[in-house]
């Protein structure tokens, strides 16, 4: 990883059964101190004296380091590369990451069911049955998983490559649109988050998959406080 500086956060994930007496898992104190003290020396030392090192390469010998400070209860680790961009790795799959990117749209829909009456929709969807519509500032994540050698090997995926194939599926074609009328995947289909949702993944799955990457799930925010998730069923 090359230059100016970097962002760095480190969510480190447990599973298990918290103590009868406590109801601590693990004491928050102690991940702490594995972060700080076995976790964040292993990034330091690694782009001190290679910086050029793909953080997805490192993230099976930080999740290793982790698992060896706490055997019992290490479920994950996510890495925050930038507020927008992560990689994570579960204890069971370490074979793949997950690679996820947050994007924004900006659009503009109705939410309203033709064959219910006015006063049905006015119930069901209140002011988003606004005749005129209304708009939102949608944020978008996309979540991939590749092989844990992917980006140190000849494969072609990268994170450009997210960017740029989530950009021209989605941003391209619904930010600053009106949905319900510029967009043929609404015109059947009430533009709802859980529709935008799941109409995201259902075009982004295809061209990720042929591109060497395979969609793990998209989740839409349609307020801070509003999101769905579609994921991928195994």
């Amino acid at each position: 990883m090359t230059g100016l500086g970097a962002f760095y956060e480190l969510s480190l994930m447990c599973c298990g059964t918290p103590d009868a007496r406590t109801g601590y898992l693990i004491n928050i104190s102690e991940l702490d101190s594995v972060a700080r003290r076995d976790l964040v020396p292993i990034i330091q030392n690694t782009y001190s004296s290679a910086p050029a090192t793909e953080p997805a390469s490192l993230l099976p010998a930080l999740f290793e380091q982790f698992r060896r400070s706490l055997p019992d209860t290490a479920s994950a680790l996510r890495w925050h590369l930038t507020p927008f961009y992560n990689l994570t790795i579960e204890a069971d799959s370490m074979n793949q990451i997950q690679l996820s990117q947050q994007f924004e749209f900006a659009a503009a829909h109705r939410l309203n069911v033709s064959d219910y009456s006015e006063k049905a929709n006015q119930s069901i969807f209140g002011k988003c049955n606004n005749p005129n519509g209304h708009g939102h500032n949608y944020r978008i994540e996309v979540a991939i998983t590749l092989p844990t050698t992917a980006e140190n090997s000849s494969s072609p995926f990268s994170h450009s490559a997210l960017e740029s194939i989530v950009k021209t599926i989605v941003i391209d074609r619904f930010d600053h649109k009106n949905l319900n009328a510029d967009c043929s995947e609404f015109e059947m289909r009430n533009p709802s988050v859980e529709n935008i949702a799941s109409t995201c993944f259902a075009i982004l799955e295809e061209p990720l998959q042929l591109a060497g990457a395979d969609l793990h799930h998209v989740t839409v925010w349609e307020t801070a406080k509003t999101s769905c998730t579609v994921a991928r069923n195994d």
